[in-house]
């Protein structure tokens, strides 16, 4: 169990942005790079048959995320990683309402790339996405996240690289 002092608190890093953007990749990545580490995808807490969203089911939804990052953020992790579709800042603070927020220390990153590489991203995905969602979920992380993390010309290699200076900068 993690004691009161700062050096003892585990990191949570909250990655946002657009859906295609490349949260899941650096998500990933992080959680094979860091030090006992843990990664929760939101997108993991909607899988429900039928899947609808409403109201309800997004506050059903909120509900567990918040449950399952204070489990992780109470267990032996240096780090917690946390990834979803927070391209609006409100949905940073729906999730983080509920959290204790003398148990851990923060790390936001919001990942933004051009229209152009999206549509790229998207078209070269399996997954099947929404591009007019995507797009303007994108625009929206742009205006609310002005200090984003551009990944538009970078490699997955070279976007985790930069998480982990963020990460070196801020959790030490």
């Amino acid at each position: 169990m993690h004691n009161s002092a700062l050096i003892d608190k585990p990191v949570l890093i909250l990655i946002g942005g657009a859906p295609g953007v490349g949260k899941t990749t650096l998500a990933a990545s992080l959680n094979q790079v860091l030090p006992s580490s843990v990664w929760l995808d939101g997108d993991d807490l909607w899988r429900m048959d039928p899947f609808i969203v409403n109201d309800a089911t997004k506050k059903m939804v909120l509900r567990h995320i918040s449950y399952v990052l204070s489990s992780l953020l109470r267990e032996d992790f240096q780090y917690v990683i946390f990834s979803w579709v927070m391209h609006e800042k409100s949905i940073r603070k729906q999730v983080l309402s509920s959290l204790d927020t003398d148990c851990y220390r923060l790390i936001n990153i919001c990942l933004t790339c051009s229209d152009r590489e999206l549509l790229k991203r998207i078209t070269a995905s399996p997954a099947k996405r929404n591009t007019e969602l995507a797009l303007d979920r994108l625009a929206t992380s742009i205006a609310e996240y002005p200090n984003n993390l551009d990944t538009t010309s970078m490699s997955p290699q070279e976007v985790l690289e930069h998480a982990q200076n963020l990460i070196g900068t801020i959790a030490l």
